[in-house]
């Protein structure tokens, strides 16, 4: 809600808040992890994905590897999403996107030597049950024993109730605002 009154009500864009976030999350991240190895970001779809590409292009900036795993159908990210994903493509950030459920038996592979995972899949407005590759990928991720940053709250959990919508994301912290 305070995102949506910052925009509509002050006309801030979106992408600033978005920024914002991702500035603010990787200087927590690089307050709690050594990182020396890659850091893969899997992005869902909404603007916590973007919040994710946000965050994939100041790790990069600092000089981490760093690699991108898309959910959802680029064509239809948000705006804001779209922006920070267009950023992510000019700096040939690796990306690799799933589209469908037989591609996340890919997801181990990818993830072997990274340091850490940034899981930016959903957001707080997740309301019914995790499922297809979404749910596959949060299982790949909760499977593989690298620690894991959730962005806003850990993706499969209803951020209104609190309840695991099928399998949720079993974060090592949470970064929220």
């Amino acid at each position: 809600q305070i995102d949506t009154r910052a925009i509509e009500k002050f006309n801030i864009p979106g992408l600033i808040p978005m920024e914002n976030a991702a500035v603010k999350t990787v200087d927590i991240i690089f307050k709690y992890y050594n990182l020396s190895s890659k850091v893969i970001v899997v992005a869902g779809g909404g603007n916590n994905g973007g919040d994710g590409l946000a965050i994939a292009r100041h790790i990069f900036f600092k000089g981490i590897p760093v690699e991108v795993v898309m959910l959802a159908d680029v064509q239809k990210l948000p705006v804001d999403a779209k922006a920070n994903l267009d950023m992510i493509l000019n700096l040939d950030i690796p990306i690799t996107t799933i589209k469908d459920d037989q591609h996340t038996n890919s997801l181990s592979g990818i993830f072997k030597g990274a340091g850490l995972i940034i899981d930016a899949i959903f957001g707080t407005g997740l309301s019914k049950p995790v499922k297809g590759r979404y749910l596959s990928a949060i299982e790949a991720i909760n499977k593989s024993n690298i620690p894991v940053v959730s962005v806003d709250i850990p993706s499969g959990i209803d951020g209104e109730t609190g309840h695991v919508m099928g399998s949720a994301v079993k974060a090592s912290h949470t970064v929220t605002y």
